[in-house]
């Protein structure tokens, strides 16, 4: 699923595509890695990317995406990835397929889980996958969107204005606190890549259809989707409920700076009570 989405993790532990120029080659024989595993991690919580992710694949479900088709055969789906992956000059060894159900029965993520399967004896340095940089959503190119621009510098405007808070506004210190893990150079990069998924996702005719129809469509069991009665009672007295939490606040504030600030992205999120 990270194949190509640019999102890199704040640890190095979830494994996300390097940006540097040049191609980022898949090295491994890959039976395992699913969705459900990468995402469920507890080194996830950490990374405010993979929680937007979330987010926005949430958004998504309550209808803000594109609008609604016939379900695809996920086999269909992968040979249309395949495709897309070859006409941006990338390649996907003949010894490996995209699967559904990676991990087979018997297993804690059998039926949400995808992944690479060997299909023949695979070679001590082969290389299985090849992704060249068109094949990669990173900030350079997100950014020519107008909306996605703006989001940009909006959060731009507010960590300047936050850098002058007088030590007497307690309300603007407040709300800097808040979201100053939002403000920082890598979180206004995944926000903004954030922001040009959700409005690709609207975009029925999109060139990057055959990515964004594979990416997961629901985190329900993901703890920042969780109630927070239901947090509560599951990771009491622990770091995690902290980090989920301040997450959501920072999230929040995020949402409701953007929403106050610009019209169109209003307009792609509409509201925010479907992420609580």
């Amino acid at each position: 699923s990270h194949v190509g989405s640019g999102c890199g993790p704040r640890r190095p532990s979830i494994g996300a595509p390097d940006l540097r120029a040049g191609e980022a080659l898949g090295r491994a024989a890959m039976g395992r890695g699913p969705v459900g595993n990468a995402m469920m991690g507890t080194a996830a919580f950490g990374s405010v990317c993979v929680l937007l992710q979330a987010w926005v694949m949430r958004r998504l479900q309550e209808g803000g995406g594109a609008p609604s088709a016939p379900a695809v055969p996920f086999a269909q789906q992968a040979d249309r990835l395949r495709g897309w992956l070859a006409e941006r000059g990338g390649t996907l060894s003949a010894k490996v397929d995209v699967a559904e159900r990676a991990l087979g029965a018997g297993t804690a993520s059998a039926g949400g889980d995808r992944g690479f399967v060997a299909t023949s004896d695979i070679g001590d340095g082969e290389v299985l996958l090849s992704v060249p940089v068109p094949a990669v959503a990173h900030n350079a190119m997100a950014e020519t969107v107008p909306v996605v621009a703006d989001v940009r510098r909006a959060l731009l405007a507010k960590r300047e204005s936050c850098m002058e808070c007088s030590v007497r506004d307690l309300t603007c210190l407040s709300e800097c606190r808040v979201l100053a893990s939002e403000t920082t150079e890598e979180a206004i990069g995944q926000i903004t890549l954030a922001t040009w998924l959700l409005h690709e996702r609207r975009n029925a005719s999109s060139s990057w259809r055959p990515w964004l129809d594979v990416l997961p469509s629901s985190f329900d069991g993901f703890p920042i989707s969780l109630p927070e009665p239901t947090l509560r009672t599951a990771f009491d007295g622990t770091e995690l409920l902290k980090d989920v939490l301040d997450v959501r606040a920072a999230w929040n504030a995020t949402h409701v700076l953007l929403r106050g600030a610009l019209e169109q992205y209003r307009r792609l999120a509409a509201d925010y009570g479907a992420f609580r």
